[in-house]
């Protein structure tokens, strides 16, 4: 498993989205090996350190928040969900990445939506029928980018980098987090 995984990482620059489906991947091999009966008491002791050293370095990842950034729209924060992570943990994750977004990426947007006046109030003679300051105006916010992209359905994408060039329109702000979080190697 190492083996392949130092070859994976070899053919191209790995980048956070990729890390934590690696690191469970290792973790759920190296498991696996651990506990096979038909391996010598020896191996299977050897490949349980090589586990818990391997541990060691993905407890790391806690200490960053950036691995949450959920921002490969293949997997989202269902990655997490389908690989079995508890719910708490979950939660967490998406706190902090809504918490990035709103300290450093997010800006207000908000819709301005008029009340319109009646038919008849457009078709009187009265001035007052069609005066625009005695209209409500309504605010609506608007969902933010992050609420929208997480809530949307993951996409089945080749390429990370592109999928989020391609789709700046969609989500400014979110593109830029996306940007600065997948491109650190």
């Amino acid at each position: 498993v190492l083996k392949d995984a130092t070859t994976f990482f070899s053919r191209s620059i790995p980048n956070l989205a990729t890390v934590i489906p690696a690191m469970d991947l290792i973790d759920n091999e190296l498991t696996t090996a651990s506990l096979d009966t038909s391996k010598d008491l020896a191996l299977c002791v050897s490949i349980g350190i090589a586990k818990k050293t391997a541990n060691r370095y993905y407890t790391k990842t806690d200490e960053s928040d950036l691995y949450r950034t959920a921002m490969n729209p293949k997997r989202k924060l269902e990655y997490f969900a389908d690989n079995d992570w508890p719910s708490d943990w979950i939660k967490t994750a998406k706190g902090i990445v809504r918490d990035l977004f709103d300290d450093k990426y997010q800006f207000e947007v908000e819709e301005i939506k008029s009340v319109e006046p009646s038919e008849a109030a457009r078709t009187s003679d009265n001035m007052f029928d069609n005066a625009k300051q005695l209209y409500s105006r309504k605010r609506m916010q608007l969902r933010d980018e992050l609420d929208r992209y997480l809530n949307s359905d993951v996409k089945d994408v080749d390429n990370v980098i592109q999928w989020w060039v391609d789709h700046r329109q969609q989500y400014p702000s979110l593109s830029r987090m996306a940007f600065d979080y997948l491109m650190i190697p």
